[in-house]
């Protein structure tokens, strides 16, 4: 199973993002490379924050949610519903330029990846605990990586 606890996974992940250029085209969703640039970065920031969590109501328990999303080997869905913080019109996401923007994605990519006892709560699946972060740090970049055939 693929994480950022393990070196070779996040060197995957660092090389896939430097590989990103600004001419990339989704093959589905709305945002452009650059907003998906300032999200991923975002979601590390806000993962990296002491900020509280507002929890995102779903139709099933986040036990059972963080289970599917994060143990089993299925891609995740290209629709998902993602918190306010994250979204395109919030602060933080506005794009600067693609040079910047990348270099400060790769900054939290790696303040992130440097953990090595992350806990914290997570919007969608509740209490995580430091393997669970290090998944989720290589499978949110990893679905918008591919989003851009990256």
């Amino acid at each position: 199973m693929k994480t950022l606890a393990h070196p070779e996974d996040a060197v995957e992940i660092r090389t896939r993002i430097l590989a990103l250029t600004r001419s990339d085209a989704p093959r589905w969703g709305i945002m452009t490379v650059a907003q998906m640039i300032c999200h991923v970065r975002a979601a590390y920031l806000y993962a990296l924050a002491d900020t509280p969590v507002d929890f995102i109501s779903l139709p099933f328990p986040p036990t059972a949610v963080k289970h599917f999303a994060l143990k089993l080997a299925t891609p995740w869905p290209h629709s998902l519903t993602t918190i306010p913080q994250l979204k395109l019109e919030a602060p933080g996401m506005a794009t600067t330029t693609f040079e910047h923007d990348l270099d400060t994605l790769l900054n939290a990519f790696d303040n992130f990846s440097s953990l090595t006892n992350h806990t914290r709560d997570h919007p969608f699946f509740g209490a995580m605990n430091h393997a669970d972060w290090m998944r989720w740090g290589y499978l949110h970049p990893d679905h918008h990586l591919r989003q851009f055939n990256r």
